[in-house]
Formats: C-alpha cells, structure tokens, sequence
C-alpha cells in the first residue's frame, strides 16, 4: 500500500518534470522521445526488476558498493528497487499521455492567442495547458493503478516484501473478511482523491470526467 501509493505520485511527478522538458526541445529531439517511450513502454515489468537488480549485482562486483539492498530479509525494508521498478513504466503511459494532449493543446487557438499577447510560454503551460492535460490523465488514472497492482505484485515477489500483494495471496485469500477489508484500505483512499480531483476539475473547467 505505501509503495503504490508513493510510486503513483512519483510517476506522476516525474511524468510532469518530463513534460516540462519536453516542451524546450526542438522538434526533431520531439520525435526522438516519442520513438524511445513507443520502445520502452513494451518492456515487460519483470525485466525492468530484473536488470535494475542485476545492474546493482554488477556495480557490487565491480565496486565493492553496495547501492542499495535488493531483498528484504526479515523485518528489513528496501525502497529503492521496488520502488523505480513500479514506477517506471507508469512514469513513462503518464508521460505519453501528456504529450499527446500537450500536442493537442498546442494547436488550440487559445495558446496562439496568449503567444500573441506575448505571454510566457511557462504561464501558458502551468497555467491554462497543464489543466486540460491532467483531465486526460484524471480519465486515465485508474487504469493506471490497475496496471501499478499488477506490477506491486512483480515488485514484492522478486524482492522479497512481504507487502500487500504477498499478503493478499499468502494469507488473506483464506479470509474474506479479511480480503474485503484490505481492498476497501486500498480503494478507499484512491477513490477520495479521484473524487477530490473531479470535483475540482469539473469547478475549474465546467466539465466533468465521468
């Protein structure tokens, strides 16, 4: 719960700095990111554990430094791994999504307006763009969590958490009770702040997402 809940900001932070540099680069460097997201959003999410892991293995031997633990051992905790790992693919569906609506956004007739009055393209871009790009995202939000889930699954299993997931399937299958309560722990939160975020949106823009 604390790794999908930290990792879904952290991608969505990450997706957002992206954006913001995505907007400086020429054109053909424009392309360029697309062609990379289009590959790299294919990679499976075992491999990305698993090469973020062998890449830490390898460091050791080469260095003698340790970067970080890869496996939880008892009540140890690990941070880093799992949480790059179940980040980095939703970081990059975010990222996508958000060009393709920054793209979209830059051929609305406001943006030219506001070029023309000769407003900052940052004030243009945090201000008006950045709103409309997060009602994209907001529609996709749970789809997104849905596929971090599945990934927390991965993330657990290959670093040996005893987390959520692990729980979920170890122990609380067995109990319904128990089973309903820990999804309503985890959906609960979740809905609060997509409802949060559409009540918002729908106030600030007249529309609503659902």
């Amino acid at each position: 719960m604390e790794l999908l809940a930290i990792g879904f900001f952290i991608a969505l932070a990450a997706a957002v700095g992206l954006v913001f540099l995505y907007t400086i680069l020429s054109a053909k460097m424009q392309r360029v990111v697309k062609a990379i997201l289009k590959m790299m959003e294919s990679f499976p999410d075992v491999m990305i554990v698993l090469i973020l892991q062998l890449t830490v293995i390898h460091i050791y031997r080469l260095t003698g430094f340790e970067i970080t633990n890869l496996y939880a051992l008892g009540d140890e905790r690990v941070y880093v791994i799992p949480l790059v790992s179940l980040t980095v693919i939703p970081a990059i569906m975010i990222y996508k999504m958000m060009i393709l609506s920054l793209d979209e956004e830059f051929e609305e007739m406001y943006v030219e307006y506001a070029r023309a009055k000769g407003i900052g393209m940052r004030t243009i871009l945090f201000k008006h763009m950045f709103r409309n790009i997060f009602f994209n995202i907001l529609n996709h939000g749970k789809t997104i969590l849905l596929f971090m889930l599945s990934t927390l699954f991965v993330v657990e299993g290959l670093s040996n958490i005893n987390g959520f997931m692990m729980f979920i399937i170890n122990d609380a299958i067995i109990e319904p009770g128990i089973l309903i309560l820990w999804a309503l722990m985890l959906f609960i939160p979740f809905y609060i702040i997509f409802t949060i975020s559409e009540l918002y949106i729908a106030k600030t823009t007249g529309v609503f997402t659902s």
